[in-house]
């Protein structure tokens, strides 16, 4: 089986000075990554190629995470999401973002058909 994956970070913090020498640390602010848990995995009765992502955040107070898509209709949790895929539109760029008082931070992963012909 063949796929793509590409992720991208970007991340809105603050930060305090933690020493004289300009060390910083960070606040609360939230981290995320995404993780292929499942996929591809070729669905025959549907003709969806789907793939299974989770989400791995952190931050305090604890982030609320969005998905761009989920196709899964949430049955696999708030940092879970199901994205299918269809022959006629074999790609798609998923975007989470992970969101608290102290900022927010967003991550994309680029899902490609990879279950064959």
């Amino acid at each position: 089986m063949k796929y793509a994956v590409r992720t991208t970070e970007t991340q809105s913090m603050s930060t305090t000075t933690a020493s004289a020498t300009g060390e910083t640390a960070a606040s609360g602010a939230p981290t995320i990554n995404l993780e292929i848990f499942e996929g591809p995995t070729y669905s025959p009765g549907d003709d969806i190629c789907y793939y299974r992502v989770k989400a791995t955040v952190t931050g305090d107070p604890a982030p609320t995470v969005s998905f761009s898509k989920d196709d899964s209709g949430g049955v696999w949790g708030p940092l879970k999401t199901q994205i299918n895929l269809k022959r006629n539109t074999p790609n798609y760029v998923l975007t989470a973002k992970a969101t608290n008082s102290a900022g927010q931070a967003m991550n994309s992963i680029t899902l490609t058909w990879g279950c064959g012909q």
